[in-house]
């Protein structure tokens, strides 16, 4: 759906969670109720090409401890053709 607001050409990035190895720790750490444990690379792209997106990437970008649990975050980009 949000690549709809794009024009050809336009790029829709998405940041979120690497994939955690133990996905309830999410849930039991953070409290969410709507936890998910991230994303892969190849979960990303199958995501995007399925929304109508090419020019995939996919680039880890850092971490961070959020309430003694060691998060890796990524940036994902699709591009509109």
């Amino acid at each position: 759906m949000l690549q709809s607001f794009l024009a050809p050409g336009g790029s829709l990035l998405i940041v979120d969670f690497i994939k955690s190895e133990v996905p309830s720790i999410f849930k039991e750490k953070l409290g969410h109720i709507n936890a998910h444990s991230g994303f892969q690379e190849p979960e990303m792209r199958v995501m995007l090409e399925r929304a109508g997106l090419g020019g995939f990437e996919f680039k880890p970008m850092g971490e961070a401890v959020i309430k003694e649990v060691p998060m890796k975050f990524f940036v994902a980009r699709g591009v509109k053709a």
